[in-house]
């Protein structure tokens, strides 16, 4: 039988741990790209079609997608929220995708600094980053409209 001293040593850690897993990626997911793009806003369905690759362009627009690695928190905490698919769901649209059109996953980033050096040499480029994030000169959030 455990004490409660080392109980409560277990349960500081585990706190902890959740302390930690939270500051990992805890924020509102912002969508970026260029100043100088022509584009807006954005319709969450037009997002979507958009990273999942089904389209390339928005309001006639060419946009090259910037995700972030498979298994981040960042990308499935976007796949939740902007493609409502967890992250089997996605593992299994990008297998399909690959078996049925031979279609590789967008161009991938290991972080937001990385996907923000991108799009600033990139202007017709589009990715996300959690929010706060520090823009650079030339990169501008884009609102998307949910109706």
């Amino acid at each position: 039988m455990k004490s409660s001293g080392h109980r409560c040593i277990l349960l500081f850690r585990f706190l902890l741990f959740l302390s930690f897993a939270s500051c990992l990626y805890s924020g509102e997911i912002r969508i970026l790209l260029s100043g100088a793009s022509e584009l807006g806003s954005i319709r969450a369905k037009d997002l979507k079609s958009l990273f999942l690759m089904q389209v390339d362009r928005v309001d006639g627009i060419r946009l090259e997608v910037i995700e972030h690695p498979f298994d981040s928190f960042l990308r499935q905490d976007f796949a939740r929220d902007y493609l409502n698919m967890n992250h089997q769901q996605m593992k299994d649209y990008w297998l399909k995708r690959f078996i049925t059109y031979g279609q590789l996953e967008p161009r991938v980033k290991k972080n937001c600094r990385a996907a923000l050096r991108y799009l600033v040499l990139n202007p017709q480029s589009i990715a996300y980053c959690e929010d706060p994030v520090e823009l650079p000169e030339g990169v501008r959030i884009l609102e998307v409209r949910h109706h």
